[in-house]
C-alpha cells in the first residue's frame, strides 16, 4: 500500500515535469514567433508556425496552435 502511494506520487511529479517542459517549450517557440513576426522574418515566421501546427507542437501545444498563433499575432502588431 505504501509502495502504491509512493509510485503514485513519483508518476505525478515526472507527469508534472513533463507538463513544465512542455509549457517551457511552447513558450520560446511563441516568443521565437513573436520576435520573428516583429522582424517581419517570414522564413521564420512559416516554420513556427508550421511548428505549431505540426503534431508535435500540437502535442506540447494541447492543440492550441492556431490559438497561439492568432495571439502572437496580436502581441506583434500591438508591439510594433
Amino acid at each position: 500500500m505504501v509502495n502504491d502511494i509512493n509510485k503514485n506520487i513519483t508518476e505525478k511529479k515526472i507527469n508534472n515535469g513533463y507538463i513544465e517542459l512542455a509549457g517551457t517549450i511552447v513558450k520560446q517557440v511563441a516568443n521565437d514567433y513573436i520576435q520573428a513576426l516583429k522582424s517581419k522574418n517570414e522564413n521564420r515566421s512559416k516554420k513556427l508556425e508550421k511548428w505549431f501546427l505540426s503534431s508535435y507542437g500540437q502535442l506540447l501545444s494541447m492543440q492550441q496552435g492556431e490559438y497561439i498563433i492568432e495571439n502572437c499575432k496580436k502581441i506583434a502588431n500591438h508591439q510594433r
